[in-house]
């Protein structure tokens, strides 16, 4: 793997551990918190290594997961995801956006319910 890839996936670990973090400092335990996941492209290797690192991660630390939600290249969809997640109870949220724009408007929903969200990879617009 190059050095790249590595720091990639560095990122996702850390992404995993921020969220193990807030959890934490909220004071919840690991056993009651609920991690979502989603991801523009699962279609992606390294898409699809960088789910299974984090969501192996947050495993072992004891969070619960609910399935990876995958856009398939679609912002309708993941903005969709987004608000999906935070219906089923998420406390946190690790997010690979499709589209750094469309992605916004989720984001800013999510706050608005105190659900954090950790972007990796690609980064929001803003």
């Amino acid at each position: 793997m190059t050095e790249h890839v590595f720091g990639r996936l560095a990122h996702a670990a850390a992404a995993g551990a921020l969220l193990v973090g807030i959890a934490f400092g909220a004071g919840a335990r690991a056993d009651s918190f609920t991690m979502g996941y989603s991801v523009g492209f699962l279609t992606d290797p390294f898409q699809a290594i960088q789910v299974d690192l984090s969501m192996q991660g947050a495993k072992a630390a004891g969070l619960k997961t609910l399935p990876v939600a995958n856009a398939n290249g679609d912002p309708g969809k993941q903005i969709t995801d987004i608000h999906n997640l935070i219906a089923q109870g998420v406390q946190g949220i690790i997010l690979v956006p499709t589209d750094s724009d469309a992605i916004v408007p989720a984001l800013n929903f999510a706050a608005s319910k105190n659900v954090p969200v950790v972007s990796i990879d690609i980064g929001p617009a803003g």
